[in-house]
């Protein structure tokens, strides 16, 4: 029988990385949606299409938002666990994508909030 190599720790830090990669997925994809947005919007998109695009990247945002603090608390409690700051360099790119994402979320609900015309 062969036996399994790969270690507890190398199964942590693999999961931190995949959490990591989805969230630059993410990250990559609320830029695109921004950047279709403003596209939209210089070349007169229907008002239909840009609400949905803002919901889109509200949603996503969101999404971004819960997926870089749950790789926050995981990477500081890998760091202090295993008494290394490998995991510290994970943490700073998670709490530059959770701030983005939490702007992104803020100015697309005004946005929404001023279109939907129910504002004073």
């Amino acid at each position: 029988m062969q036996e399994n190599n790969v270690t507890e720790t190398q199964k942590k830090f693999l999961f931190i990385r995949l959490l990591q990669r989805l969230n630059v997925c993410l990250f990559l994809y609320l830029f695109v949606l921004v950047f279709i947005y403003v596209l939209g919007n210089l070349q007169n998109f229907l008002d239909t299409s840009l609400i949905l695009i803002l919901r889109i990247i509200s949603f996503t945002s969101i999404l971004l938002i819960m997926f870089s603090v749950c790789a926050i608390i995981l990477s500081v409690g890998f760091a202090i666990y295993q008494k290394t700051s490998a995991y510290l360099r994970f943490l700073v790119f998670n709490l530059i994508f959770c701030l983005v994402a939490a702007v992104f979320l803020i100015v697309s609900a005004g946005i929404n909030f001023l279109a939907s015309g129910t504002g004073a």
